[in-house]
């Protein structure tokens, strides 16, 4: 049975636990255990690992070892909620790294359609969420800590509302098998992370407030630069990737001083528009006023820092806290002049923004099929006509995108949307591999259909390709029943990935040969039931005009006729 399941566990003393949990050993120091084998012996594995807080103790099995619940900053409790994220406190003898941390308070649903993919593993018994919840999760294939193996580090997605660091398609094991440390950290969400006023300002010593979560993910790469070696990475080796929000989230740290010189290449997976490249961050005044109205709503908006700091959880999200309760109240990163200084259309349009950072990043064909409801043939129509301007008549819109009926015009609307992203994410990578010369580009596009549960309508949905870049297919029928084909499409995907995050480019032994954007030489990797680069949509078909009005559309909007002319 699919339920809405919303927990609230109070479980502010997490980091105590676990503490209680610790072996009392002194003078112990970074080790490596040598279990002894089934033939006798000694089969070496990453066991206990000296960190600059204290030892950790991971799970060795099959070859990787698992680090889960590592605290990255302090408890963001009292007075360090709405406050940048402090480092944590050191521990003494070993502390058991074996169990996840709760998550950021949320409303966790599972009677979406999508609900047992993403919450499958707690569909029946209560999430555990709690404020105390920076911590991140190392999976490592390092069998002696010294190997400088490459890093990823990865940031869920979720709207910046929901969602969680172990999610079951970010189980790692195989992509790590793949000679990479991947580690993925939670942040701040919601009203937590990003909820800003003057006078929360004016108790920073920064002078600024909201932008918590950006912070807190900054801080977690600032962790790992300084720790992963004892875990076998390499701190001059990372790559930092993310999905929805949490490519939003990489978009926004690849602009942020603070994280200057922190890594190396960025993955962006899922997200609407790269970098909101030709986009502005929300203003200070609006973000003030967007928390103001909400504090407002709840009775809060005289109490003072101190106060609101005291309040329980429960005062802001509790068991009857709805989506509608917390979702379009403008809890989003904005322009603080601290974290974040530039607009992204002002940052990656400016010659050798990126500094050498490479990129991999796209979409999938069902972007919007998440979420859609059906429409009529004129609704359409006028929609576009408002939308496309000029271009509507000169292209002949209605005849271009022609529906049989409001079901037929419903799914071409929809993959107008799902290409237009397509089409924007490769004049993206034009334009910056002409202002970067010195970092390789990879955009891609995909297109499987992830099997069962309404594919014929959802296709490439959100955030499908997870499971195959991870390569954390389960064998759970009734959550997805893969077949062989999944499993050959995840093992490659994965296999770019890992060679992306080793040296910046894709390419390896028995995968198609996927050359980065050039000036004069570009296309989209489609990663599908096959693996093929695509110039364009429709070229050498009688759509093809509708290539030319996308890539039209998409340069005069955002102006930028300079680049082709």
């Amino acid at each position: 049975m699919i339920r809405r399941i919303i927990g609230i566990h109070r479980m502010g003393d997490y980091c105590m636990k676990k503490l209680m949990g610790m072996l009392s050993l002194c003078g112990i120091f970074a080790m490596v255990a040598l279990p002894v084998a089934a033939n006798g012996r000694s089969s070496p594995s990453l066991k206990v690992v000296q960190t600059l807080y204290g030892l950790l103790e991971g799970t060795h099995i099959n070859g990787i070892t698992y680090f889960k619940g590592v605290p990255f900053a302090k408890p963001p409790v009292g007075e360090l909620r709405w406050a940048a994220p402090q480092d944590p406190d050191p521990w003494t003898g070993v502390r058991a790294a074996n169990e996840y941390a709760p998550m950021a308070p949320q409303v966790a649903e599972t009677n979406d359609w999508w609900g047992p993919d993403f919450y499958y593993d707690y569909i029946d018994k209560p999430i555990p969420i709690s404020e105390d919840c920076l911590y991140l999760n190392i999976v490592t294939p390092s069998l002696t800590g010294t190997e400088k193996l490459p890093v990823f580090v990865w940031f869920h997605g979720g709207a910046f509302m929901h969602g969680y660091s172990y999610e079951p398609e970010f189980e790692a094991s195989k992509l790590a098998a793949k000679g990479v440390v991947v580690v993925t950290a939670a942040y701040r969400l919601g009203m937590f992370g990003y909820l800003a006023t003057p006078e929360l300002s004016a108790a920073s010593s920064t002078g600024t407030s909201g932008n918590y979560a950006l912070l807190d993910q900054i801080k977690s790469i600032e962790w790992v630069k300084k720790n992963i070696a004892a875990f076998g990475g390499d701190p001059e080796n990372i790559t930092i990737g993310g999905q929805s929000a949490g490519a939003v989230s990489v978009t926004n740290i690849l602009t942020s001083p603070l994280a200057k010189g922190l890594f190396q290449r960025a993955i962006m997976s899922s997200i609407f528009d790269v970098f909101n490249t030709f986009q502005s961050f929300v203003t200070k005044e609006r973000v003030y006023e967007s928390s103001k109205k909400y504090l407002t709503e709840k009775g809060y908006e005289n109490l003072s820092v101190e106060q609101l700091r005291a309040l329980p959880t429960e005062a802001f999200i509790g068991p009857d806290t709805t989506r509608g309760d917390i979702y379009g109240r403008g809890f989003l990163a904005y322009l603080d002049d601290y974290v974040v200084t530039e607009n992204p259309k002002d940052y990656f349009l400016k010659p050798g923004a990126l500094n050498g950072i490479d990129l991999f990043f796209g979409s999938n064909s069902g972007e919007s099929n998440a979420s859609f409801a059906w429409s009529t043939i004129s609704d359409i129509n006028a929609a576009a006509k408002t939308t496309y301007g000029d271009l509507y008549d000169k292209y002949n819109f209605e005849k271009l995108y022609k529906g049989t009926d409001d079901i037929g015009a419903t799914f071409e609307s929809l993959r107008l949307r799902s290409e237009l992203q397509g089409t924007r994410h490769l004049i993206i990578a034009e334009v910056l591999s002409k202002l970067n010369p010195d970092s390789n580009i990879y955009p891609y596009y995909f297109t499987h259909w992830t099997p069962y549960r309404e594919s014929e309508i959802r296709w490439a949905w959100h955030s499908s390709e997870l499971w195959y870049s991870f390569n954390s297919l389960r064998p759970i029928p009734e959550q997805r029943d893969w077949q062989p084909l999944d499993y050959k499409i995840a093992n490659d995907f994965s296999s770019y990935w890992a060679n992306f995050m080793k040296t910046g480019n894709p390419n390896g032994r028995n995968l198609p040969y996927w050359p980065a954007v050039k000036p004069d030489s570009s296309a989209l990797m489609e990663l599908g039931d096959t693996f093929k680069l695509r110039e364009n949509f429709y070229n050498g078909t009688k759509l093809a005009p509708r290539d030319t009005f996308m890539r039209e559309y998409l340069i005069t909007s955002h102006n930028l006729e300079s680049y082709y002319q």
